[in-house]
């Protein structure tokens, strides 16, 4: 028989360990998705160079400004 000392004690534990693990995949969440727009920042800096005609490892040539 659980006392009512004791249902208060493991709802605080319960409550503690729920926050930690919400914080975990908050933080997994914010790590992924930073890592995603990272690589999707490469992807378009690489699309971008393709089609301005340079090869791999080199740089994009810089684009004229319209008059």
């Amino acid at each position: 028989m659980m006392l009512r000392g004791d249902v208060k004690q493991t709802t605080q534990i319960l409550r503690r360990n729920l926050k930690h693990i919400r914080t975990w995949l908050e933080e997994e969440q914010a790590l992924s998705s930073g890592h995603r727009s990272a690589v999707s920042e490469k992807l378009k800096e690489i699309e971008g160079s393709m089609k301005n005609g340079a090869k791999l490892g080199e740089k994009a040539p810089e684009a004229k400004p319209k008059e």
